[in-house]
């Protein structure tokens, strides 16, 4: 796997901005890395595009051993063709949750059920039709995101990805405060679940498959903190998913606002981004398991 690498360096022992400035003016990128894939950027901190982990750790340990201390930024690299290729990326959308009010509450109700003495939303059923805010909607703008894994799309979109629909749940958009006419938008969301997340905390739960609190923890390691790593890829391969856990807090009765994240299948992606959907928001890494990317590295 490759990574974009941002690395600050302090030199040690320094005690004003001066020395840090002279030290940083003195240096000589050419004696710690040994490709073109390396350069100083205007702010003084060294940038790698496109280098593996092994690389940007040699370079770092060289630092350190030349009496720099190295703060690391490290994200994946993907190039578009790659990219192309990924079973899994993450469908991403301009814009606010356009089924929260100001507060952060859901314009939506859903039914709540009882399970062992404590109440549970059920998540999987989607009210119909789905309120939206029209204050939150752009003129030209055909997808937005929504809380819950849900996806607001120009109802026109659905001929040009039918291989969707047969993978998701839809059905009609009810837009408060607007002149824009409901029928023009409708709402989706993937029914098929993958991973969850490798980097999750269930805080609290009424039982395994019930959480009411899920967070992401966040790894030490500077080149996995950054990675879309779930524990498990599918056997089946689906064209769009949700992946299996969602973050935030369930509290009875209240309103459910949970992120829930949609990925999609690189053909897809590269689909979307040919259309020119507006509102899509290209990806810039895949989804990974979390073996295949230790194993990559």
């Amino acid at each position: 796997m490759l990574y974009h690498v941002h690395l600050t360096l302090l030199p040690v022992g320094a005690t004003s901005v001066a020395d840090i400035g002279r030290a940083r003016d003195q240096l000589q990128l050419d004696q710690y890395v040994s490709s073109d894939a390396w350069r100083i950027n205007v702010d003084g901190r060294i940038e790698g595009v496109g280098v593996d982990r092994e690389e940007s750790k040699k370079v770092i340990e060289r630092f350190k051993s030349d009496g720099w201390a190295v703060s690391i930024q490290a994200e994946p690299f993907t190039r578009l063709p790659d990219l192309e290729k990924a079973q899994y990326v993450p469908l991403a959308c301009e814009g606010e949750y356009v089924d929260l009010d100001d507060d952060w509450n859901n314009l939506n109700q859903y039914s709540w059920t009882n399970y062992s003495q404590f109440i549970y939303p059920d998540l999987d059923r989607v009210p119909n039709p789905y309120r939206i805010r029209g204050d939150l909607l752009r003129k030209r703008q055909q997808i937005y995101p929504a809380a819950n894994g849900i996806l607001i799309i120009e109802r026109q979109l659905d001929a040009l990805f039918p291989e969707l629909w047969e993978w998701c749940d839809h059905g009609d958009v009810e837009v408060c405060n607007t002149a824009r006419a409901s029928a023009e938008l409708i709402w989706m969301r993937p029914s098929r679940t993958i991973g969850p997340y490798r980097n999750s905390v269930v805080h609290k739960s009424v039982a395994p498959e019930y959480p009411l609190e899920v967070r992401k923890k966040r790894a030490e390691d500077p080149f996995e903190r950054e990675l879309l790593a779930i524990t498990r890829m599918p056997t089946d391969a689906y064209p769009i998913a949700r992946v299996g856990n969602w973050f935030g807090e369930i509290i009875p009765y209240a309103s459910i606002n949970v992120s829930w994240d949609v990925v999609i299948s690189g053909k897809i992606h590269q689909r979307l981004r040919q259309a020119n959907i507006r509102g899509f928001v290209p990806a810039t890494a895949p989804i990974v398991e979390r073996d295949r990317a230790v194993q990559n590295d």
